[in-house]
């Protein structure tokens, strides 16, 4: 771990218990399993929405950017945090709390995997459903009728008068 990320976890514990899990060359901030901020190239960012972007605007702070396979830059909803926030003892807290309230508001429900579960396990009893279905009910073929076979029919009937 470097020493900035253990800088930035100590100044974050205003916020609790808090980690950092390594990500894509980055750090993933937490509390718990809420993920509200992230370490890039020596820089942290915090979770932004409706409650708090002003305040990053105002303060004059960009958002997270990262490169796509294209080449197209795509933004996230973490920004940079200014670094007088980070070392102010009565600014930090404020900030922390309201990118964790963010965070949870914006976090699933259900988790992906849980989520994942659910409609395989629907898609397995819907496979038995139609197993069951198929067993009951059997297609019944249709022959086609053609021109020969009712001549041979209608002809069979006739010998046998």
């Amino acid at each position: 771990m470097d020493s900035y990320l253990e800088f930035v976890l100590e100044r974050l514990s205003v916020a609790g218990n808090v980690i950092a899990k390594a990500m894509f060359g980055g750090y993933g901030i937490y509390q718990g399993d809420i993920m509200f901020g992230l370490v890039a190239d020596g820089v942290l960012y915090l979770k932004v929405g409706e409650p708090n972007i002003k305040d990053y605007i105002q303060a004059g702070m960009k958002p997270f950017l990262y490169e796509a396979k294209n080449g197209k830059p795509i933004s996230m909803s973490y920004w940079r945090l200014p670094e007088d926030v980070l070392e102010s003892n009565e600014d930090l807290p404020k900030w922390v709390n309201k990118s964790i309230e963010v965070a949870k508001a914006a976090k699933p429900k259900k988790s992906y995997l849980a989520k994942y579960k659910s409609i395989k396990s629907k898609s397995k009893v819907n496979a038995k459903k139609k197993t069951t279905i198929s067993k009951k009910k059997k297609p019944v073929s249709k022959k086609k009728t053609t021109t020969k076979s009712v001549t041979k029919k209608t002809t069979a009937k006739k010998k046998k008068k």
